[in-house]
């Protein structure tokens, strides 16, 4: 749908080469009349484009329904720390951590850092050691200024360069909260922030969406939120 004003503007073109063609002698038309011409022209336009939009994105869709149930059992209670409480959802390999924390970004952090500490210790030291073997051999796909970046200052100096030149855009709190994260798990600050720049690095993507109210009414109203990383499937 980023496309949709290019498309706009293309309908609107063949309208107007269209009515010249067709009445090459016709008279000059007054201000109210071309105004709803242009109005008309415009609708014709949008209608075009909606359609042949449409009709690419559905040649496009090569995807599998997912048909899978939605999980509805209530998460099970796992551990809880000062600031948090640690939950587990799901079962077997689709089973996943939620975690309910409260307080300043510092704390929340900080109990996610606590009630999370053997994974972030295990899963943040083998994602450093995949994204290295990853940028050597799919460096080629990255953009071109982040290739340079990392040619020239090696991941790890490009990641924190990154975060020097992004930091006055992004609120305190993020932050703070990583700091949290960093002292609850013992995990290294320089390590988590890093990572935390690697989708800005990177300019990646995830596709996200909600849905809630109407669009659910078919359950009971509640909250459906997704997000897929747009990743590696491996």
């Amino acid at each position: 749908h980023t496309h949709l004003p290019v498309f706009v503007f293309r309908c609107c073109c063949v309208c107007v080469c269209v009515y010249v063609c067709l009445f090459p002698h016709a008279p000059r038309m007054r201000p109210s009349f071309a105004a709803a011409a242009v109005v008309v022209v415009a609708g014709v336009a949008v209608l075009l484009a909606t359609c042949a939009l449409h009709a690419n994105a559905q040649d496009g869709c090569s995807g599998t329904p997912n048909t899978n149930p939605v999980y509805t059992k209530d998460p099970v209670f796992v551990s809880k720390t000062t600031n948090g409480t640690r939950y587990l959802a799901g079962e077997g390999d689709d089973a996943i951590h939620v975690l309910h924390v409260f307080g300043t970004p510092y704390d929340m952090g900080y109990a996610g850092g606590q009630l999370m500490k053997q994974e972030i210790i295990q899963t943040y030291q083998k994602m450093w050691l995949y994204l290295e073997d990853m940028v050597a051999n799919y460096i080629h796909y990255f953009p071109e200024s982040v290739r340079e970046w990392i040619a020239n200052y090696g991941l790890d100096a490009a990641l924190d360069l990154t975060y020097e030149v992004t930091k006055k855009y992004t609120a305190s709190r993020f932050e703070e909260e990583m700091k949290g994260w960093a002292d609850g798990s013992g995990v290294s600050f320089d390590l988590l922030r890093r990572l935390n720049m690697l989708p800005e690095l990177t300019k990646a993507g995830c596709s996200m969406f909600g849905a809630w109210g109407n669009a659910t009414a078919a359950t009971d109203g509640s909250l459906f939120q997704l997000r897929a990383l747009d990743w590696d499937q491996n």
